[in-house]
């Protein structure tokens, strides 16, 4: 995991566009990802385990076939951000998601992680795929409930957004209203190296 110490991994990017001026310096500096070290978490190891069974069903209801993406991809313009997508469905980037929150459609996090994705692989669309799961539902042992629903966001399968001023971005505010434009302007803001080193080390010295 030591290489995601190197820039921002689609899995942080909702830190980072969610971080305002009032929140702590420190949340930059985590988001970054300076001081982060994620190898040991248990969510990270339920993921791998249960990331096989999810794509099965997904094949299954769908008819689609998936193949893990690989290693590691950054964008060639801006190297700091990239993504490790689950999986490819064709030319689509695949995210599989098993945490509770996903059954209550608690995803906005999710879904910047989807966007990243797309931005750094070029895919034109992405899917985020999930299990609704039961109160019996064991995450911990790698079990899974049969007969859980596998839910296909069909509403967020979304256009890529490229990073500049083109009509990609045009046609994703005018899809994705103004919440998707926040997105982009904060993606942009954000891609200028030198600005986000300066502005992380400014809120170094200030302080918490």
């Amino acid at each position: 995991m030591q290489h995601r110490l190197n820039g921002w991994g689609a899995s942080e990017i909702y830190s980072v566009v969610s971080a305002r001026d009032k929140i702590p310096s420190v949340s930059i500096h985590k988001a970054f990802g300076v001081s982060k070290d994620i190898s040991g978490l248990p969510d990270l190891r339920r993921g791998s385990i249960m990331e096989a069974p999810i794509i099965s069903l997904f094949e299954q209801r769908t008819g689609f076939r998936c193949e893990p993406w690989g290693d590691m991809i950054r964008n060639p313009t801006y190297p700091f951000l990239f993504a490790t997508p689950d999986a490819r469905c064709q030319e689509w980037v695949v995210e599989i998601k098993c945490v509770k929150s996903f059954a209550n459609w608690d995803t906005p996090a999710r879904m910047y992680q989807v966007q990243q994705q797309m931005l750094v692989s070029g895919a034109e669309q992405g899917m985020l795929v999930g299990l609704e799961m039961g109160d019996d539902y064991s995450m911990l042992r790698g079990s899974w409930n049969q007969k859980a629903l596998l839910m296909l966001a069909e509403e967020y399968m979304m256009e890529r957004i490229v990073i500049g001023e083109d009509d990609s971005m045009r046609r994703a505010i005018a899809k994705h209203g103004a919440a998707q434009w926040e997105v982009v302007e904060r993606l942009r803001s954000a891609a200028d190296r030198g600005t986000l080193y300066r502005r992380c080390e400014e809120q170094q010295k200030e302080g918490p």
